[in-house]
């Protein structure tokens, strides 16, 4: 996953830097937090799809607007949180996540 997002930062001379990448090459975005709202009910069968707006970018910080949509109106709403992380370290931690998770089980 990833998308352009405006770099409002400046180059000292009050001039825009423009767009960039987002998560930069050699990093992926995590998942932290979900806050959603259940409007109405999709019948079986129909189709549904999804759309979200990058609203904030604060450091590795990413904040998203969420909403759904099935054929007749918009289903659900929210925000989601994501932070960018080194694709590396973060699969080499989930390794070991995995090791510990298959010796110790919360119950």
């Amino acid at each position: 996953m990833f998308c352009d997002a405006d770099d409002d930062s400046t180059d000292g001379t009050g001039g825009i830097h423009g767009r960039r990448r987002v998560p930069p090459e050699g990093h992926t975005t995590v998942g932290t937090h979900m806050d959603s709202t259940h409007l109405a009910a999709t019948p079986v069968g129909m189709e549904v799809r999804a759309e979200a707006k990058l609203l904030e970018v604060d450091g590795k910080k990413l904040v998203f607007s969420v909403e759904a949509y099935d054929e007749k109106d918009c289903i659900g709403k929210g925000v989601h949180t994501r932070f960018i992380v080194n694709s590396g370290r973060f699969m080499q931690r989930r390794q070991k996540s995995q090791y510990r998770a298959s010796r110790y089980r919360c119950e």
